[in-house]
């Protein structure tokens, strides 16, 4: 048995709009302490890393680890169907059918959506240890790789003793953003780093990982020269984790 209860439609909605980020297809994995999610996308790019407690709901219950795989988009039109409603999610394991249930006082409304079979591939837990680490609030890092999206396809990381730069370069244009560590909440720099990454990748899960951030959120950034990044972002009552691979040689 699985269900969930809330009135705080638009944190779920959020939460699920970040998961759509970069996933088709997403399996959540119901414990009876709440709901993770490990994966990556179909090109292996980007990786999704999210755990939401039980409590982070006003109901919560799911008597056995139950993995839950939908079409998010799919997920996403019905949640964007809430208008100050309370949600009550369930789950017909037997017949592969999630349900949906708005409703404020008797007025109701279900929606119901078929679930997939889950794929048999599974994510490794990444270990990997990082030689650069920046915490700064979301809006200032989005802002950055705003600026940078303008200009080019590709964002540069450089870290050392100092702070941070997020810069690109285009074919007649280029931009720079420079946080030193008198702005940072935090700073640590083990060796300085650099790395290129995917514009397009970073933006949207920038703007993801943001928009789900609790109020005056901060964003976690840790990387290596030309390794994956690790993007942490505060979720209040969560963890909401993303890596994406290096462009290597641009």
């Amino acid at each position: 048995m699985f269900r969930l209860e809330t009135s705080n439609v638009g944190f779920l909605t959020k939460i699920v709009d970040a998961v759509s980020t970069i996933l088709d297809e997403a399996v959540f994995h119901a414990t009876d302490r709440g709901l993770k999610l490990l994966s990556m996308d179909p090109s292996h790019l980007a990786m999704i890393d999210l755990q939401i407690p039980g409590d982070a709901f006003e109901g919560y219950a799911c008597d056995e680890t139950t993995s839950i795989c939908v079409n998010v988009q799919d997920l996403m039109k019905f949640l964007r169907r809430a208008g100050g409603e309370k949600l009550v999610i369930s789950l017909d394991k037997e017949k592969g059918k999630l349900f949906l249930e708005f409703s404020t006082g008797e007025y109701k409304r279900v929606f119901t959506l078929f679930t997939l079979e889950e794929r048999e591939e599974k994510t490794p837990i990444s270990r990997m240890m990082f030689d650069a680490r920046v915490k700064l609030p979301s809006y200032r890092f989005l802002s950055a790789v705003d600026d940078a999206k303008l200009v080019s396809e590709y964002v540069k990381f450089e870290a050392n003793g100092e702070g941070i730069a997020i810069r690109a370069e285009g074919d007649t244009m280029s931009t720079a953003t420079t946080i030193g560590k008198a702005e940072l909440e935090e700073l640590e720099v083990k060796k300085e780093s650099k790395a290129t990454y995917s514009a397009t990748y970073l933006r949207d899960i920038t703007k993801a990982g943001t928009s789900a951030s609790a109020s005056e959120g901060f964003t976690v950034i840790e990387f290596s020269t030309d390794k994956p990044i690790r993007l942490d972002f505060n979720l209040g009552n969560g963890k909401l984790t993303y890596y994406l691979a290096p462009c290597i040689g641009v």
